[in-house]
């Protein structure tokens, strides 16, 4: 059985006791107290962000006296960094045999969590919130049955959003979902690998991550499922510095890297880098146009 069927049959078996939350009515104490919350690190030879990020969000978490249990994913890193991570105090350690890639590490992770909400860090951020944060994005979802997910970083989609409140004073924006069948440029889409929050009945209805495939690939793949659905919608937490990015140059995402061209564009003295952005303005300009056409047929 391959991390993609286990996921599935996780979702299908998980405990009867962790109640989806799609039709509890908003209250200003959040009934999250009462629930389970994994908090799931993604890491691969990076014990040493791990431990910034893993020793950033505990604290703030236990102060909270919630339910939890702290779940780490790794994708075969080499012995010093395994020692590392048995060494940080996780409740539940998913270790792969080989090296898999990043999509099956992420299902294997999530397939290791048992809480109905799921916060998902990727080893290089670090917490720089109020507890009182993560307690924010739960309500966020309990209080509003269109949210499948909500991200804790600044979402650069230019994508419509409508700002919305829950009944205890929360903030957040929730996106419209493009129904574009394309890949699209990166921040043309709210959702992102960043550290996000997401209830067990969205990940079960988006599916698994892909996997044995390029890391742009899967992640596209994921966002383009999102996108083109209709029962789930993204959100952000409004004007919150929740999440920081601690080592980007330490990125295993290629997609997050230079492409040649663009390295090319900027050995060209002076106008290298206006070049670049004046093909990434035409670019966008046609996929924005694009997306307004579709649009306005599907209406």
């Amino acid at each position: 059985m391959d991390v993609r069927q286990a996921v599935n049959n996780h979702y299908l078996n998980i405990d009867s006791s962790v109640s989806d939350v799609s039709d509890v009515s908003d209250q200003t104490q959040p009934s999250c107290m009462n629930k389970v919350h994994s908090f799931l690190f993604i890491t691969y030879n990076r014990s040493e962000l791990l431990t910034k990020s893993f020793t950033s969000l505990r604290e703030a978490v236990l102060a909270l006296g919630l339910p939890v249990e702290f779940v780490v994913s790794d994708d075969a890193s080499s012995l010093e960094h395994q020692v590392v991570i048995n060494s940080l105090g996780f409740d539940v350690l998913s270790i792969s045999d080989i090296n898999r890639g990043l999509g099956a590490n992420q299902n294997r992770g999530i397939a290791s969590c048992k809480g109905g909400f799921i916060f998902q860090i990727q080893d290089d951020w670090i917490f720089v919130g109020q507890p009182s944060d993560l307690t924010d994005a739960v309500q966020v979802m309990e209080s509003d049955p269109e949210v499948g997910i909500v991200q804790l970083t600044d979402v650069s989609s230019d994508l419509p959003s409508e700002r919305r409140i829950t009944r205890g004073g929360v903030m957040y924006d929730v996106f419209r979902n493009d129904q574009l069948p394309w890949d699209r440029d990166c921040g043309l889409r709210p959702y992102s690998d960043h550290p996000h929050v997401k209830r067990i009945s969205f990940v079960k209805e988006i599916g698994s991550y892909l996997e044995g495939v390029a890391m742009g690939v899967m992640e596209n793949d994921y966002k383009r499922r999102i996108a083109t659905q209709k029962r789930w919608r993204v959100a952000q937490m409004t004007s919150k510095r929740i999440f920081i990015d601690y080592e980007a140059e330490h990125s295993l995402n290629p997609g997050g890297k230079r492409h040649e061209l663009v390295v090319l564009l900027h050995k060209i003295p002076f106008v290298g880098k206006w070049i670049e952005w004046f093909i990434r303005q035409i670019w966008r300009r046609v996929d924005h146009l694009a997306a307004v056409v579709i649009a306005r047929l599907s209406a």
